[in-house]
């Protein structure tokens, strides 16, 4: 059972549109020589404020465990 009242089976936070499907860079930890790349999978607007994202050899993270850009042209 969630702590949060509004996560349940039919229930889930507002997305925040701006970054939900986006492609990200995403920098594991302090080895800023290989980032990666990933899509975001969940940005919740509201608590508790989660951001899932999918790396792109498919491991899952969280934003909480990493630290992670909008892509943009520049970043190939």
């Amino acid at each position: 059972m969630s702590r949060f009242k509004y996560l349940g089976v039919d229930k889930y936070p507002d997305q925040d549109n701006t970054l939900l499907n986006k492609k990200v860079v995403v920098m594991l930890g302090y080895d800023s020589k290989r980032p990666q790349r990933g899509r975001v999978l969940r940005a919740d607007a509201s608590a508790p404020s989660e951001v899932v994202i999918q790396l792109d050899d498919k491991r899952i993270v969280l934003g909480s465990e990493c630290s992670f850009k909008v892509a943009i042209e520049a970043d190939g």
